[in-house]
């Protein structure tokens, strides 16, 4: 089936999630072709539901960032640094059956992918 989202079918390998050690995002491969990245309101408190800033709740708005891999089979965030963008390592698989792993920045700020 296809989704509203342009050219966004779901994923071939089923839905993977993977949340950044540093709880700075959340990732979400839920169509091929685009990772959903839902930022974390580090601002938020859980024990009072009280929020510093705009944003309410415990997530900021959610956008979607463009991958080139198709047939991703699994990710997950790399361990980094606070000072590094959150890291997210991605394993899929090519036309021809290999599969490849390769990293991509994610900039939570500018709302995409560095790759």
């Amino acid at each position: 089936s296809t989704s509203v989202m342009a050219g966004g079918r779901q994923a071939e390998c089923g839905p993977l999630m993977a949340v950044d050690p540093l709880q700075r995002c959340v990732a979400l491969h839920v169509y091929d072709g685009y990772v959903t990245v839902i930022p974390i309101n580090k601002d938020y408190d859980i024990n009072t539901n009280v929020t510093k800033g705009l944003t309410t709740g415990p997530f900021k708005d959610a956008y979607h960032a463009r991958i080139e891999e198709r047939t991703l089979l699994s990710m997950a965030f790399l361990e980094t640094s606070i000072d590094y963008l959150p890291q997210l390592s991605l394993m899929h698989q090519d036309a021809r059956g290999f599969q490849h792993v390769i990293t991509h920045g994610v900039d939570v700020k500018a709302k995409g992918m560095v790759f």
